[in-house]
């Protein structure tokens, strides 16, 4: 099966996952369905914290953009966050796996309770309470909020061509929400049975509860909602 995806992720994540989609011969079109925005909230004295949490991508480039720290132990939720703290000199990098419930497991079992504060770095929406679930747990912990992700109001003319020609063929859905906005602005251009002609590829299969809202040809989770699971999914569908 020839596979051409619609990327909806934010610009710097969807032209990184262009790229890997490009060296396993997929062929890809963008469109952001969000603005990455980058806000400006009163910052905490960094010194009072021992670990960073964080759940994206985003969240290790707005924390990186505001402190010059990097010695602190962060603990991302997934493979792309932990290359993306690596890029930015982060030093004490813990991995979870691919799920922020069961990051929180991992603080619980791995970090004492009395060894300093918590800073949760997230953006504006929060599909999980990290803070409550730590907090109710005995844990002493802050959220900063540096960062929101805009939906977009429409699809362009261009896009609704290309997915009703067939010229893309599949769509790549990285998050809940990206799932839920896509689907509504299909809604809104009048075009949501579109789908029955399209293929659904799901980062996990809370993703794929959302998008299978909509009628679609096939929908397709990856093994371990994981980015390398998916594109080895990908890549075996691609063959």
């Amino acid at each position: 099966m020839e596979v051409n995806l619609l990327i909806i992720r934010p610009m710097e994540d969807a032209e990184i996952l262009s790229n890997d989609l490009k060296k396993i011969g997929i062929k890809s079109s963008i469109f952001p369905i969000f603005d990455l925005i980058y806000l400006d909230p009163m910052l905490p004295n960094i010194d009072e914290f021992s670990y960073i949490i964080t759940s994206s991508r985003n969240g290790v480039r707005s924390f990186a953009k505001k402190f010059l720290e990097r010695d602190l132990t962060i603990y991302v939720v997934g493979e792309g966050s932990a290359q993306e703290a690596k890029k930015y000199g982060f030093k004490n990098i813990i991995l979870g796996n691919n799920n922020i419930k069961e990051l929180c497991r991992k603080i619980n079992l791995n970090v004492n309770k009395d060894s300093g504060k918590l800073l949760y770095v997230s953006g504006k929406y929060q599909s999980y309470d990290v803070v409550r679930d730590l907090r109710v747990n005995g844990y002493k912990i802050e959220n900063l909020v540096l960062y929101d992700l805009n939906p977009h109001s429409y699809l362009t003319e261009g896009v609704l061509k290309k997915l009703e020609d067939g010229i893309i063929n599949g769509v790549v859905f990285f998050s809940p929400r990206s799932a839920t906005v896509f689907s509504y602005l299909l809604k809104k251009a009048r075009k949501d049975n579109i789908t029955k002609r399209l293929r659904a590829f799901c980062l996990s299969k809370k993703i794929a509860e959302k998008v299978n809202k909509l009628n679609w040809k096939m929908t397709y989770i990856s093994a371990t909602s994981s980015k390398a699971s998916l594109i080895d999914l990908l890549y075996y569908l691609n063959k």
